[in-house]
């Protein structure tokens, strides 16, 4: 959703490179995000975020960002560096449910990172929606199911999402959600924490965003963000706010198997586990995606394979093992692992489809018997 152009943004018709900038979508505390297009091609439109630390640098006369004063200018260097590097890694990311970066390139001083603009409603406005989506206990593991393969996608490449919230899930056909804004993204290494602290989203962050004196950021972050955006599902309400939970001298958090009206509605696992995510402190929840789904796989539906069409001919053995992702490479620990032999070329002799497909060929060959000989 579009905001009053700020003052201290580039301004409509700016030339950003091979952009032409047409508004501002949306502000946080690391930048600006704009919806532009490229030079002289009307319909191809694309959302650019523009680094912009708004307590570490200002916009000067020449639109330039530019250090404040105090703020040491290797600081802001290195913070670029940071963020090109990671914006880089989201233009090769390649999922159906994580919008597609385009470019990024330094300029003005900051970095910019061009991904593909997502046209439709986000979650939070589809949800006010009496024809939006509407969570149930089918509905919303369909929801979730996509999203957990998209943050595992970025968690196997050290990078964090760090700003999941309705406004940044857009749904697409069939309520098919888009993780957006990932130009809030940390780069995250395990056993590591990330350089730089995150945006802060009231009731949707975690207290690590806040301050690492409960801990640091990691996948566990993620999951608390997600976990929010599903404890607003199916309450409808705000999450007491993470800030305010550790502020006071007992946590407000009522866990959702203790309200009736979503406990009588939802499978207990999936309680559970959104009450397992929204843990206060980080090292009370699951450390990982994986270990986060495993209690509630069985509640999931399948993804559909991407990118792979159906074989015409039976495939070798190895190459149908090899896993679409890392997320689906085993089993869930609940399922029975079924081994299945590779397929044979020759099929096996006296099944009824083949006798019955044996005796319509001969059908056909004595009709066009009869049909020559008619014509002769």
């Amino acid at each position: 959703m579009a905001i009053d152009h700020p003052e201290d943004a580039l301004p409509p018709g700016y030339c950003l490179g091979a952009y032409e900038i047409l508004r501002v979508l949306g502000r946080g505390g690391f930048g600006l995000t704009y919806q532009a297009r490229r030079s002289g091609v009307a319909g191809d439109m694309v959302a650019i975020k523009e680094l912009y630390p708004n307590n570490l640098a200002s916009r000067a006369s020449d639109l330039r960002i530019v250090a404040l004063p105090g703020t040491d200018p290797l600081h802001i260097a290195g913070t670029i560096e940071m963020f090109l590097r990671e914006a880089r890694v989201i233009c090769n990311l390649d999922h159906p449910n994580i919008v597609r970066g385009v470019d990024a390139f330094e300029g003005n001083g900051t970095g910019y990172l061009v991904m593909r603009y997502i046209s439709g409603r986000n979650l939070r406005d589809s949800l006010r929606d009496p024809t939006g989506f509407q969570p149930t206990p089918h509905s919303l593991p369909a929801l979730l199911s996509p999203l957990l393969d998209a943050l595992q996608t970025l968690h196997r490449y050290d990078l964090l999402h760090c700003d999941i919230k309705p406004d940044n899930i857009f749904l697409g056909v069939g309520f098919e959600p888009i993780l957006i804004d990932l130009g809030s993204a940390r780069w995250h290494k395990q056993g590591g924490g990330v350089e730089e602290a995150t945006t802060y989203s009231n009731y949707f962050s975690a207290i690590e965003q806040w301050t690492d004196r409960f801990g640091r950021i990691g996948p566990w972050t993620d999951i608390y963000q997600l976990s929010a955006v599903l404890y607003r599902c199916v309450t409808g309400g705000k999450l007491p706010d993470a800030v305010d939970r550790a502020e006071s001298a007992e946590d407000p958090y009522l866990p959702l198997a203790d309200i009736p009206e979503v406990a009588n509605t939802y499978p207990r696992p999936l309680i559970d586990a959104i009450d397992h995510g929204l843990r206060l402190l980080p090292k009370h929840r699951p450390q990982s995606v994986t270990e986060w789904r495993r209690p509630i796989e069985s509640l999931l539906p399948r993804p559909t394979p991407r990118n792979q069409a159906a074989p015409s001919q039976p495939q070798p053995a190895q190459q149908a093992a090899a896993p679409q992702s890392a997320s689906h490479a085993q089993p869930p620990p609940h399922a029975t692992a079924t081994v299945r032999a590779p397929v044979k070329s020759t099929p096996p002799t006296g099944s009824a489809p083949d006798i019955l497909m044996w005796i319509g060929g001969i059908l056909l060959v004595l009709i066009l018997v009869i049909i020559w000989n008619l014509i002769a």
